[in-house]
């Protein structure tokens, strides 16, 4: 084992070996000598390759204190968390429950705000609550009439005519015969009521799904009689019941909407006891969202249009999951202290919902940011 230097010193020289004494200490410690020569261009892999790097300016400190201005995010989605400082949203909840006048119907009804919205620059329709209460077959929708002619022959050969209005009562019916609002059985009851010394009998076939109306003796159905016979479509009970006018091969109904006398007639078109699958909603009369143009080129205008997708007496849920548009961007900011509320079918008809309510959320946004306030009025 090759000697230190002290070591060697210390054995020459005697007073150097006085003053070299081992540390008890050291007697603890492992010397071990590093046999690996560090060649200098090894370096540690954290090392700089270029040594003057640190000491070049990299920026001011006050300067990468000071952030710049956040760029301005707008959401994409009503769920989002973000906002926009220029405008609020305010939330308002409308119950007809709670109408001004509690003289106005629950289906045409106005509504103030008890603090105005200032500047409103659009309107949003976020859900809504109807219920399917309102009747298919009602006096109002005019088609719960009809009348029917009897022919009886005379001793002398001839033939004398009697005519009977028939009315059902109005509701909601159904085509299960199991079922006690069936419109076939209310149908048949009318007849016989109305007619006596006839047999009336109203079958709903399986197969076609057509409605049949025999008796013992012949007769003839006369549907022109309705409030709204100049209607195309929807015209009174014979719509609904299937008896549809037009020309051969629709049976032996002709285009007057009279049938011929038989003992027993037969539709040619499915009966309706839905009505129409959707309804309107109107919250100012010049908000135009939706145009509803009809045959005669009348237009019916309104804020949204509501599916009907639940059956009778079931509450109509929407909550805007659809891709029906339900937003109405004004031209300029406006104030907004009411809404005048209607809930009407396709022809401009309130809807009677026989004390159903109805209620909807609807979203304001106001304008706060002054310069976008005058953007937007100008």
């Amino acid at each position: 084992m090759e000697k230190t230097y002290l070591e060697i010193l210390a054995e020459q020289d005697t007073e150097a070996r006085e003053e070299f004494q081992v540390n008890p200490k050291e007697l603890f410690v492992e010397h071990n000598r590093f046999e690996q020569e560090v060649n200098g261009d090894d370096h540690h892999e954290d090392e700089l390759e270029d040594q003057e790097d640190f000491q070049k300016f990299g920026g001011s400190h006050q300067q990468a204190s000071q952030l710049g201005a956040l760029s301005p995010t707008k959401a994409t989605h009503t769920t989002s968390v973000e906002y926009d400082k220029a405008v609020q949203v305010h939330v308002i909840s409308v119950d007809s429950r709670f109408r001004t006048n509690r003289q106005d119907v629950n289906s045409d009804f106005l509504f103030k705000l008890v603090n105005k919205v200032k500047n409103v620059v659009s309107v949003r329709l976020s859900s809504i609550e109807i219920p399917n209460t309102w009747y298919t077959f009602a006096r109002c929708r005019g088609n719960t009439t009809c009348v029917v002619s009897t022919s009886t022959q005379n001793p002398d050969s001839t033939y004398s005519t009697k005519s009977f209005n028939v009315e059902i009562p109005e509701g909601n019916y159904s085509l299960d015969t199991n079922l006690d609002n069936c419109l076939q059985t209310a149908l048949a009851t009318a007849l016989n009521t109305a007619i006596p010394g006839k047999q009336f009998s109203v079958i709903l076939n399986s197969v076609s799904g057509l409605i049949t109306i025999s008796a013992n003796d012949e007769f003839s159905l006369n549907f022109t009689g309705g409030q709204f016979a100049g209607r195309i479509d929807n015209w009174g009970l014979g719509y609904n019941l299937g008896f549809r006018d037009g020309a051969p091969p629709y049976g032996n109904f002709t285009s007057t909407r009279v049938t011929p006398y038989a003992e027993s007639v037969t539709a040619v078109a499915l009966p309706d006891i839905l009505g129409s699958n959707y309804v309107f909603l109107s919250l100012n009369s010049d908000w135009r969202v939706v145009e509803h143009n009809h045959p005669d080129h009348s237009n019916l205008a309104s804020f949204a249009k509501i599916v009907v997708d639940v059956n009778k007496n079931d509450i109509i849920y929407d909550n805007g999951s659809n891709l029906l548009t339900k937003t109405y961007n004004l031209k300029q900011p406006t104030d907004i202290s009411f809404f005048k509320i209607s809930l009407f079918d396709e022809y401009g008809q309130f809807l009677n919902l026989k004390g159903g309510e109805v209620s909807l959320t609807l979203e304001v946004t106001e304008v706060l940011h002054s310069a976008l306030y005058e953007s937007l009025r100008n």
